[in-house]
């Protein structure tokens, strides 16, 4: 008998802990998706989150956390760290995670071949299931102190890093021009004490 060659994808409380204990992650930056029985998907902030485990009172049970994220702008693959409908984490490398970012290190180089292009197109469905979860849980957030820290994907967010990219640049420019006038006074003070 043929064993399964799928790797055991490791579960949402598994990565919780290792987020919450091992510093990997600001945790600060963190969003749960989960899926909400009646509003649908919905995000809570990483230390919002009260699981509701063996013997404890909390707010959402492990089985129905979707996907963590970080909003960190730099971070690779729209910040998705777990993702249980992909079989896809970053935390553990467990799932499908390791096939996944071969796959598409091969599509970015050589485009699809015919062989991949059904797991290709597979996992972008189901990537593009959880953009939409992610935008659907920014639109029900409740406050917009909430919206502003979960930077959704898609132009929302590159529209965020642009603004932030800009303000960096306006910054150095203006210390690039201080410092020259500041040079250029001093080149005026050095011709004046040499004419002196």
């Amino acid at each position: 008998m043929e064993k399964d060659s799928k790797v055991k994808l490791r579960t949402s409380e598994d990565v919780y802990n290792r987020l919450k204990w091992e510093g990997m992650y600001d945790t600060a930056t963190i969003w749960i998706g989960y899926e909400d029985r009646f509003e649908g998907p919905m995000e809570i902030a990483f230390d919002s989150f009260e699981p509701m485990a063996l013997g404890c009172d909390g707010q959402i049970p492990y089985h129905r956390v979707w996907y963590f994220r970080t909003t960190e702008l730099d971070a690779p693959n729209d910040g998705i760290l777990w993702d249980r409908r992909r079989r896809y984490d970053v935390v553990f490398k467990s799932g499908e995670t390791i096939r996944l970012e071969q796959l598409q290190q091969k599509v970015e180089r050589h485009g699809v071949s015919k062989a991949d292009s059904e797991c290709w197109s597979r996992d972008c469905e189901l990537l593009d299931e959880t953009r939409a979860a992610v935008t659907k849980a920014w639109l029900n957030a409740e406050t917009e102190e909430d919206k502003q820290r979960m930077r959704p994907y898609g132009p929302l967010r590159w529209e965020q890093r642009t603004e932030e990219e800009e303000e960096r640049t306006e910054e150095e420019e203006e210390g690039e021009m201080e410092h020259a006038a500041v040079g250029g006074d001093e080149a005026v003070q050095q011709e004046v004490a040499v004419d002196a």
